[in-house]
């Protein structure tokens, strides 16, 4: 006697084998999946050391005479700026101390010559001074016509202040 199964019990057994064949092959993926997230590498980045510069100016001066100037005459006097520190600067005049209505006398500053064009403040036609790099600035030193009578044998001290900012 030959026994015979309905065709819905085969393909219901033909399903059954197929679903346990894909859970075990989604499972095995799966499970490779997460292990490679979890074990995850990258190669190590070199430690970088970042060091702060240093901007700092050097004033070396040149032929200075700036003594008996009567009104109405000019005299110059000639620096070399040189960056001696270890990055690019960019140079400005923050101010000019000594020249004042009292003593008659006015004070600017030019870049490279002194026929140059003067300036009393901010950038003075030196745009960036490279690391190592000299300039040579020159001071102008004007009295007068009208200067007062009590300038006449005095001495003012005049101050220039040039900063350097890293550029």
């Amino acid at each position: 006697m030959t026994l015979r199964r309905p065709h819905g019990v085969f393909r219901a057994m033909a399903a059954v084998a197929l679903t346990v064949v894909v859970a075990t092959a989604a499972g095995a993926l799966g499970a490779g999946g997460t292990y490679a997230f979890l074990n995850a590498a990258a190669p190590a980045v070199p430690t970088a050391t970042l060091t702060a510069g240093t901007a700092s100016l050097s004033v070396t001066p040149g032929a200075q005479d700036l003594s008996n100037i009567s009104p109405g005459q000019t005299r110059t006097a000639l620096f070399t700026l040189t960056n001696v520190g270890d990055v690019r600067m960019d140079l400005a005049i923050s101010s000019i101390a000594g020249p004042a209505s009292s003593n008659g006398l006015t004070a600017t500053v030019s870049a490279g010559s002194c026929t140059a064009t003067q300036y009393t403040s901010g950038a003075f036609g030196v745009s960036t001074l490279a690391k190592g790099a000299s300039t040579t600035v020159c001071v102008t030193v004007q009295m007068l016509l009208n200067a007062p009578n009590s300038a006449q044998n005095a001495s003012t001290p005049i101050t220039v202040l040039i900063t350097g900012t890293q550029a």
